[in-house]
């Protein structure tokens, strides 16, 4: 427990003196600390075949019954099982964790669900943490006031003298706070990329393109492309060679280039349909690092 408490003194600390901390820790750490909500968005980026089949699969029009069909069994208020670390064939599962107190009594009908799926994303990613992320957060208060990640307050429209507003800190701005901007090397970056855009002739334009809107960037931006490709906004000490798995850029030939670019944080791969120009591909990306942003403030899939 004091090492945890010592851990999050040691990011106060990195915060208030502008020393980064070289420590990676998943963005939804950071959210904890900003008492954000956990969402499906968040889940997506760790493990996409999740919130692909357990979420969005749910959430989607008579999903409820799809997921009881393949389950064979009623969908109730209780988060996924999780492997028996006592069993030395790792066949075993514990009972699940109930996400309210009488949970298991509870069924998952299309009327709850969306109050099933916000309890049951948040509980994925720390549920089986959330004692030793108290500690943490504790250490890390004690040293910054909450007031402190609020921001300057500002009026709000047509609102009275006393309408103020906080202008929140998010995730990844907190997390690049605290752990620092890396300072991207493009080549470095460009040498240690794999995927189909580096690989195949016919993307040639393209992977020119890429190169080119890298190395326009700034360092902030640079940190936020990382960081929405990896879900997380540093690298190993020896740069993207030590990456794993290795950074890889895949070009979507059938997807529309009206599309933004996504990602596979788990895969550390950056998605993107075969754009038509620098331009495009420019403000595209742009975009995208920019909404990721806002989504670790704001936007939620529910």
């Amino acid at each position: 427990e004091m090492e945890l408490f010592a851990l999050g003194r040691l990011m106060g600390v990195a915060l208030i003196k502008r020393v980064p901390l070289p420590v990676g820790l998943s963005r939804s750490v950071y959210k904890v600390l900003l008492g954000e909500r956990i969402t499906a968005f968040d889940v997506a980026r760790i493990d996409p075949t999740f919130a692909r089949h357990r979420v969005m699969g749910v959430l989607k029009a008579g999903g409820v019954a799809e997921m009881e069909a393949v389950l064979c069994d009623d969908l109730k208020m209780v988060g996924v099982p999780m492997a028996n670390a006592g069993n030395t064939h790792g066949t075993a599962a514990i009972e699940p964790d109930e996400l309210f107190e009488g949970g298991r009594n509870v069924r998952v009908t299309e009327k709850n669900k969306k109050k099933y799926i916000q309890l049951l994303v948040e509980h994925y990613l720390i549920g089986h943490c959330r004692s030793e992320l108290a500690i943490l957060v504790e250490g890390f208060y004690d040293l910054v006031p909450k007031r402190v990640l609020r921001g300057p307050k500002e009026r709000k429209e047509g609102g009275s003298s006393n309408a103020m507003s906080p202008a929140k800190v998010t995730a990844l701005e907190l997390e690049l706070m605290v752990a620092g901007l890396p300072d991207i090397d493009v080549n470095d970056m460009i040498e240690h990329t794999d995927g189909n855009l580096m690989t195949d002739p016919q993307f040639s334009d393209l992977r020119t393109w890429f190169e080119s809107v890298l190395h326009g960037l700034d360092v902030e931006q640079r940190a936020k492309v990382l960081s929405y490709a990896s879900g997380s906004g540093r690298l190993p000490a020896a740069g993207f060679r030590d990456l794993q798995p290795k950074f890889n850029v895949q070009v979507n030939v059938g997807e529309p280039p009206e599309n933004l670019p996504t990602a596979h944080t788990c895969a550390n791969q950056l998605c993107m349909p075969r754009y038509t120009s620098r331009e495009e591909l420019h403000a595209k990306l742009i975009q995208a690092i920019n909404l990721a942003t806002e989504a670790d403030g704001g936007f939620h899939f529910l």
